[in-house]
C-alpha cells in the first residue's frame, strides 16, 4: 500500500516483519483505518479481537473469503493450502 503512496504501517502480533522493516505501528501513533485481509477468519475470539482494533480505530477494513456451499474437498478449492496447512 506505501508503494501507491498511502502511508500505512505493519503489526502483526503473531509474525515477524520481514517485508515492511522501519514501518512498524507503534501504539502511540494515531490510526485513520485498519486493515485486515483474509485473517479475520482466524481469529478465535473474533468479536474480542474487534473490540481490541476499536480501541486504536473506529474505522476497520476487512475482507474474508465465505465458505462455499458445499464446501469443495482438498484439492478442488485454492484455499485450501494442503502443502502448506
Amino acid at each position: 500500500m506505501r508503494d501507491y503512496g498511502f502511508d500505512f504501517c505493519w503489526a502483526d502480533k503473531f509474525k515477524t516483519n520481514l517485508f515492511a522493516r522501519g514501518f512498524e505501528w507503534q501504539d502511540s501513533l494515531p490510526v485513520d483505518a485498519i486493515t485486515s485481509f483474509e485473517a479475520i477468519e482466524h481469529f478465535v475470539n473474533p468479536m474480542t479481537e474487534i473490540d481490541t482494533l476499536l480501541k486504536v480505530s473506529k474505522t476497520l477494513v476487512f475482507s474474508t473469503e465465505l465458505l462455499p456451499s458445499p464446501l469443495p474437498k482438498p484439492g478442488q478449492w485454492w484455499y485450501f493450502g494442503l502443502e502448506h496447512g
